[in-house]
């Protein structure tokens, strides 16, 4: 051996990804350069007899042929086999891989080999290097017989790359026969899933670079090859509930489901991977709810279920390529603060590797600890929100969730106690309740829809909701910007619903409106009570509001009385009473006749166009009109379209307006005949 500083040397590398390598390779062998030279040796003698030189004497020639080889052979030998190809299987990122090699001389004479390792410039097979600073070697020199050299730079164990295999100090001498193994232990660096490494190393005679014959190699190379794999997660987030915040019991409960995902072909086992999560602000876990069905037996779980950051940590895990666990567990809303509407709870996966790197996978694609893209391709492991399949290998996904702080109120009169309203006999009158959106979210639509019951309780007799579909003040709605449109009825008597299309914004109101009809058949004063019951459907409705509208009939009431007038003069004996009284021929009897508007001042209406009238046919047989007795006492004379007269049938007057609770009067005098009938 030429420097005593060869050693075999631990090549550290960060592994990339597992490449298929060719078991037909060529065994690495040089060739034989032959030589045969020759030796004829003849002797000379020269003496002096008598001091007198004698003739030279030659003796006989002997030849001596000789017969010189120089070769050797470099073979690789990590699966047993002679040949330039060693595979060093799969191997995880940043993990050390062993390359075993043979270098030997075959010739029958001393030779000096200069050895090189380097990597392969990355290309077509070649994605990553080794960090041969980080790598070493380990070497055995033997004898040609097989014994094991012993003294001074004959072996060395895991010696720097550097020192031994690359630059000046790479040279040795083997005698005939001899031979040195090297075990390179190399390291990898920045390979990723699925990478393949590759290494040469390349040993030079010194004998054959002289005079290379044809069919002779001076130099032979053996390639070192690694491929990369490591588990590769895929890691979906699923909810299978909302979260109601009207009410601090309700539950949502989670699903996470980490793949080992076997569609990228660089995926290898798991063994005791860590699933953590803690929940966002907002969010508390609910005790001993996390669970696992299909976890590796012994794999164990420890939850936070106080204080801030709550949550839990699953380890121990074990998933084949391929394999799945499913972890479950619930929430409810922090009482103390509330959680957003579409907030978003991560998870995180960690794995530490046999080379002592851990993964962290993340399905937040902005969490600073993921180191995914340093160990995956750049294609893989893609975030996604709501994707229950994730389309990329190892791709993740978190759930949004839903939470609802939903609350519909209604309209319903003053401190709350129904709108009454007065109707005629034979009129309509026209509820509106505000339906108000006091929610965090929006209301309507397909997703929550809301239904409108209204009670019609003695089947629109004599009061009754108008719902013909062809009125056009059936049931409807109007938005605050001014739309207007009809509610829809559903099968069921008295319901309705808001149009999909109708969305009621958060703090945003829609009118509901109806109109209630009476018959013309109904007694003053009849009261009847329309229950509107708004029912708000979807995820997590608030309680149904309900409204009620009162309508009564109202209108005009006649009173006829009357008086004796005994002298005639106009001045009545007594009061007006509504019973019979006695009167004598040539007596008179005054008549008052009180038409009352009985609408409420603060709910009624106005009477317009009122004639009162007495036919004179009911008393003609028995007396007579008194001519111009018949008067108006009490109306003013401005309200008066027609004033109190004779008109030879009726004795009648019209009275413009009659406001509510006001009373009208016609009054008038007859005179008993001397001969009633």
């Amino acid at each position: 051996m030429k420097s005593n500083n060869f050693n075999y040397s631990l090549l550290a590398v960060g592994v990339a990804a597992v490449m298929g390598i060719s078991t037909g390779a060529n065994a690495a062998v040089s060739g034989t350069s032959t030589k045969s030279p020759t030796i004829v040796n003849v002797a000379e003698a020269t003496y002096s007899v008598n001091n007198v030189e004698q003739p030279k004497v030659k003796s006989n020639a002997v030849t001596v042929n000789i017969s010189e080889q120089i070769s050797f052979s470099l073979l690789a030998q990590n699966s047993g086999n002679a040949d330039d190809i060693n595979s060093g299987g799969n191997v995880t990122p940043e993990k050390v891989v062993a390359f075993v090699h043979r270098l030997e001389n075959t010739g029958n004479r001393t030779d000096e080999y200069t050895v090189n390792l380097s990597n392969i410039t990355n290309g077509s097979g070649d994605q990553a290097d080794y960090d041969l600073g980080a790598s070493t070697v380990s070497y055995q020199l033997f004898e040609a017989g097989g014994t094991a050299a012993t003294g001074s730079g004959t072996s060395g164990t895991d010696i720097p790359v550097n020192s031994i295999l690359t630059g000046t100090n790479n040279v040795f001498t083997l005698t005939a026969g001899q031979y040195v193994v090297f075990t390179i232990n190399a390291k990898t660096k920045g390979n990723k899933g699925g990478d393949t490494q590759k290494l040469t190393l390349t040993a030079t005679s010194t004998a054959l670079s002289t005079n290379t014959p044809a069919g002779v190699s001076k130099t032979l190379t053996n390639t070192d090859t690694s491929s990369t794999v490591l588990p590769v997660f895929g890691i979906v987030k699923s909810i299978t509930d909302t979260l109601n915040l009207n009410d601090l019991d309700d539950t949502a409960t989670y699903s996470i489901k980490v793949t080992n995902d076997g569609r990228a072909t660089y995926a290898a086992a798991a063994t005791g991977i860590t699933v953590r999560d803690t929940l966002p602000a907002g969010l508390i876990l609910v005790a001993s709810s996390v669970k696992s069905t299909d976890a590796t037996s012994g794999a164990s779980v420890v939850e936070t279920t106080t204080g801030t950051n709550q949550g839990f940590v699953y380890s121990g895990i074990d998933l084949a390529v391929g394999a799945s666990v499913t972890i479950t567990f619930d929430v409810q809303q922090d009482p103390n603060v509330a959680p957003v509407n579409g907030v978003i709870n991560h998870a995180r996966v960690e794995d530490t590797l046999d080379s002592g790197v851990t993964i962290i996978d993340s399905t937040n694609k902005d969490d600073a600890v993921e180191n995914t893209k340093t160990y995956y391709p750049a294609d893989d492991d893609t975030e996604y929100t709501n994707t229950p399949e994730p389309g990329t290998k190892g791709g993740d996904s978190a759930a949004a969730l839903e939470v609802n702080k939903r609350s519909l109120t209604i309209s319903n009169g003053v401190d709350n106690k129904g709108t009454s309203k007065e109707i005629a006999v034979d009129g309509t009158t026209t509820f509106t309740n505000t339906l108000t959106n006091t929610g965090d979210a929006p209301e309507g639509g397909t997703n929550r829809p809301i239904t409108i019951k209204i009670t019609d309780p003695d089947a629109k007799t004599p009061l009754g909701i108008i719902t013909d579909t062809a009125a056009t003040n059936r049931p409807s709605y109007k938005l605050a910007d001014g739309t207007t449109g009809y509610l829809e009825p559903t099968s069921t008597a008295g319901e309705y619903r808001l149009p999909s299309s109708v969305i009621i914004a958060s703090k945003g109101t829609v009118d509901i409106i109806y109109t209630v009809k009476s018959d013309g058949t109904g007694a003053l004063n009849k009261t009847e009570n329309n229950i509107v019951t708004i029912t708000p459907a979807g995820n997590d409705p608030s309680a149904p509001a309900i409204a009620t509208n009162t309508t009564t009939i109202k209108g005009l009431t006649l009173a006829k009385l009357q008086v004796l007038d005994a002298n005639c003069d106009g001045t009545a004996e007594g009061t007006f009473v509504n019973t019979a009284i006695d009167a004598e021929p040539n007596q008179c009897v005054i008549y008052k006749i009180d038409a009352t508007n009985t609408s409420t001042t603060a709910l009624g209406f106005d009477i317009t166009g009122l004639t009162i009238l007495d036919p004179k046919s009911k008393f003609a047989a028995a007396a007579d009109y008194v001519a111009g007795s018949a008067t108006t006492p009490g109306v003013q004379a401005t309200n008066i379209t027609t004033a109190a007269n004779d008109d030879g049938t009726n004795i009648n007057t019209t009275i413009t307006t009659l406001s509510p609770q006001s009373t009208a009067t016609l009054q008038f005098r007859v005179k008993i005949k001397d001969a009633p009938k």
